[in-house]
Formats: structure tokens, sequence, C-alpha cells
């Protein structure tokens, strides 16, 4: 009982010491509030606003958020997610499970330079590194991980994560677990404790269900493919609406705890990998 006290609750082995949960009192509470005000969620966070112009509220992510992207196969999803935490200049882990690290790495460099497939390969033909410096805070990895291993490679990475990318959750694997709607409901629930435990936003791609998918443009909170719990135990839910073979999209707000919801006219540009805003003044 002497070490309790010594103890961090955001350990990874902290579960083993079987100590009892803390409960805060009023003042605690207060002076863990105001110090997550002046640290964590003005300098670990994002707003959707900030990024995006045409953007009508506030939409502020902020540590400890689980935030669910939709989205139908070939519509951008992937592409978009790392738009978003490109433009967000936090420090990300970026688990790409269903592509090569090669190929994110490519599709992170045309975004950040504005730059076509074949103008990334000629340059690296007969240069090494002088575009990396654009996303020095992204990190990639694309070997899928066990669900349990995700909080000992979040803890131990240096700098810690601002920013955990899980890209799907359908590759993410769950040991002894048969059902898929069972391994979903470990998932969104793993997530969601991780997020709040290790004070880092956490953003899992997720697919659409088969019958959503046959109207990619009309989707809601429950659109997704599986389980209910998904879209539960998020904090925020967001979907690229629109079809494959059209370069318009919709960025649609399904779900969030504290804000209003949003809807931004987009443009995807496959040749660079960029969301673009189709702002009312053309700009």
């Amino acid at each position: 009982r002497f070490m309790d006290k010594y103890c961090d609750s955001k350990c990874v082995f902290y579960k083993n010491k079987n100590f009892q949960p803390e409960i805060k009192n009023a003042t605690e509470m207060e002076k863990d509030f105001a110090e997550y005000i002046r640290n964590d969620y003005a300098s670990k966070s994002f707003d959707m606003r900030s990024i995006y112009k045409s953007a009508t509220s506030n939409w502020k992510v902020v540590p400890g958020d689980l935030v669910i992207i939709y989205g139908n196969t070939g519509v951008g999803k992937s592409s978009f997610t790392q738009n978003l935490v490109y433009k967000s200049g936090l420090n990300t882990l970026f688990l790409s499970l269903e592509v090569t690290a090669h190929l994110t790495f490519r599709r992170f460099i045309q975004m950040a330079h504005s730059m076509t497939k074949d103008e990334v390969l000629k340059h690296y033909k007969k240069h090494d590194d002088s575009l990396h410096k654009a996303i020095d805070k992204i990190r990639v990895m694309s070997v899928a991980p066990t669900l349990e291993s995700i909080e000992m490679i979040v803890a131990s990475e240096m700098p810690k994560p601002e920013i955990l990318v899980i890209d799907t959750t359908d590759e993410l694997v769950v040991p002894f677990v048969n059902s898929e709607i069972d391994k979903q409901n470990k998932i969104a629930n793993s997530l969601k404790t991780l997020a709040q435990k290790q004070g880092i936003i956490i953003i899992a791609v997720h697919h659409l269900s088969k019958e959503a998918s046959k109207n990619p443009t009309q989707l809601t909170v429950h659109s997704g493919k599986g389980s209910s719990s998904i879209p539960q135990k998020a904090d925020k839910v967001m979907a690229v609406l629109g079809y494959d073979n059209a370069p318009e999209r919709v960025i649609q707000s399904m779900k969030s705890r504290d804000e209003s919801n949003f809807s931004l006219p987009m443009m995807f540009d496959y040749k660079t990998y960029t969301f673009k805003e189709r702002l009312p003044n053309g700009k």
C-alpha cells in the first residue's frame, strides 16, 4: 500500500497493481480541470473551424476523445483522415493497417507538397530526404498490433502521440474473440478507455455496413459496419459522403457530445490526395 501514491493511473502496468479506483472530491476535480484547460486542452486539441473556413461553428477535438470516421470503399476516408491529422499539426501515430507504410508516406508527401504520384517518384529517384520535414510530427506503423499491445506502443513512443489513428478498426487483432460483434464491442470499449487513460485523441476509421454502402451520400450515425457500440462509445462521429467516381465530397458530422454538427462541401483531388473546400465565393 505504501507504493500506491507513486503509481500513475496512466501507466500501462497500473491495472496489475490492483489498487482501489481513485475517487476525487470537488476540490481535486477543480484542480485537475484547471490544469487540463490550461495545458492539454489548449495545446493538444484541434478545431475543425480553424482547419476548414467553411465550418459554421466550433467543433473541437480534445484529449480523451474517440472520433469515428465513416465512409464507403474508395471515397477517400483514409485520405481525409491523413489530411486532417497533417493539418492539425499534432504529434500523430498513424496505424496504417490496410496499405503499406510506403504508400501512406507517399500520400502524406503528396498532401504536404501538393504533388502528384509521378512527381514524388521522380523526386525520390534523385533526392533522399528534402521533403520529409513537412511531416516530421507523423509516424507510421503498418503491422497490425493486438488490441492490448496498442497501449504499450502509445506509452513507449517518444514523443508521446497526441493523436492515434487506427486505419481501420477491422484490422486490429483481438485474440480469443470469435464473434465479429464481440470483437467490435471490445475494440470500442478499449479505444475509449485508452483515449481517456492516456489523455490522447484517437481517430478510428470504420467501414460502412453493407446496407449503408448502397447509398453512400445518405449516412447516419448508425451507418457503420457491425456493432452499435462503435458510435455509442465515440465522442464524435464524422462521415465522408460521396461516390468514388466523382470528386465531390461532403464531410458531415453526425455526433458530438458538446458541439453543433456541421457539413463541409469538399473536392477530393485524386492526383494529390488532398481535400479542398468548396467555398461559396469560389476561393
